[in-house]
C-alpha cells in the first residue's frame, strides 16, 4: 500500500469471537445480546504496528477522506468491469470515520470474554500468511 487514510477501527481476532460464543452459550442470559468486540485501533496505529512486526515500511501518504471516498466510487466500476478485488471502496472508507466506540464490558463482566491484544492477532496472521506461501 502506497497510501492510507484516516479513522480507526474495533478489530477483534476471529478465535476470540468463537470463544466468546461458546461463553454465551454456557454463561449468557437466555434472550441476552453481547458485542464481541476487540479492540479500537487507528489506521496509522495499525500501519506502525504492521511495520513493527513485518519489516515493511508503512504508507506515508494520508488521503484526505472526501478523496478516498470519490476514488472508491470511481474504482469500483473498474473493479467491477475487470472482475478484481478492489482495494478498497467508499463503504470501506465511510466505516474507518463511523463511530467504532463499542464497549465489550457486558461481555467480559457477565460471560468471563477477555480477548487478547490486536498486536498478538496481527503477529499470528503475519505468521499464518509467512507460513502458507502468501506473502513475503
Amino acid at each position: 500500500m502506497k497510501a492510507y487514510i484516516d479513522g480507526a477501527y474495533d478489530f477483534v481476532d476471529v478465535r476470540d469471537v468463537a470463544e466468546g460464543l461458546i461463553l454465551a452459550c454456557r454463561r449468557g442470559k437466555s434472550g441476552g445480546t453481547y458485542i464481541l468486540s476487540g479492540e479500537k485501533i487507528t489506521v496509522q496505529e495499525l500501519m506502525c504496528t504492521l511495520e513493527e512486526i513485518t519489516g515493511v515500511k508503512r504508507p506515508w501518504l494520508k488521503v484526505p477522506h472526501w478523496m478516498a471516498n470519490a476514488a472508491g466510487k470511481i474504482t469500483s466500476l473498474y473493479y467491477r468491469n475487470s472482475k478484481s478485488k478492489p482495494l478498497f471502496t467508499s463503504y470501506s472508507t465511510e466505516v474507518l470515520v463511523s463511530n467504532c466506540n463499542i464497549s465489550n464490558s457486558k461481555a467480559r463482566k457477565e460471560l468471563g470474554y477477555d480477548p487478547r491484544p490486536i498486536k498478538e492477532s496481527l503477529k499470528d496472521s503475519v505468521e499464518w500468511f509467512k507460513n502458507n506461501s502468501h506473502v513475503f
